[in-house]
């Protein structure tokens, strides 16, 4: 990746960093355990679509295919193709829940996980938003994008936020 790109990718992340950091509010909320945090079901609800849910949240998600090019910036490295998903995530039982799209990872059927490809995002139509203040019944939902290797196979897909954890598994 040039200088660049990866100078454009720390400017595009403090950007959204500061520009989500003036909307929020701070508010005292009680958790649950995190045992119960953690409790999870997942199903495969039709083809090309999987869901997950904690006491918290749901997730579903639903393939929008590959590509090795996004936009006029974003290439997939040689070797490389970029996933697409439709994420859908539903706040259950959470006041005042931040929902950020770099909180996604994808794991692979070998083990491995990837972040959220970030430069492929940011040219996407429709990406999933940085969004503050959700409340409960709130659903936020969007275009979430990895890049894997061309013979990987995706095997689930995971929101996690450091509190909230859900995956709904490929």
């Amino acid at each position: 990746m040039n200088k660049k790109l990866v100078g454009a990718a720390i400017v595009l992340l403090l950007v959204l960093t500061v520009a989500g950091a003036g909307c929020t509010t701070t508010t005292t909320t009680t958790s649950p355990s995190p045992l119960a945090q953690t409790t999870q079901t997942a199903q495969t609800t039709q083809t090309g679509q999987a869901s997950g849910s904690s006491k918290d949240l749901i997730l579903t998600v639903s393939s929008q295919g590959e590509a090795t090019t996004i936009g006029t910036l974003s290439k997939a490295d040689n070797g490389s193709k970029y996933v697409l998903y439709n994420a859908v995530l539903k706040n259950i039982d959470v006041t005042n829940l931040t929902v950020n799209p770099y909180w996604f990872n994808l794991r692979l059927s070998n083990g491995s996980s990837v972040g959220l490809e970030l430069f492929a995002w940011a040219e996407v139509t429709g990406r999933f938003p940085l969004t503050n203040g959700t409340q409960p019944g709130d659903t936020v939902n969007g275009t979430i994008v990895f890049q894997i290797p061309q013979t990987a196979t995706p095997a689930a897909i995971t929101y996690y936020d450091l509190t909230y954890n859900v995956t709904a598994n490929l």
